[in-house]
């Protein structure tokens, strides 16, 4: 999650001709309770 929130202000898009930051139309949904490392990395949706 910690790399997710790094580089994805970083990322941008287009949105009516202007360059907008994916995070204004991003959503971060993580559950990490009692998983394994593996499933955690998997377990986050955008």
């Amino acid at each position: 999650m910690a790399e997710v929130l790094r580089d994805f202000p970083q990322l941008t898009m287009v949105v009516n001709g202007k360059m907008e930051s994916i995070m204004k139309r991003t959503a971060l949904v993580a559950n990490t309770s009692n998983m394994p490392v593996a499933a955690r990395e998997a377990s986050i949706y955008t």
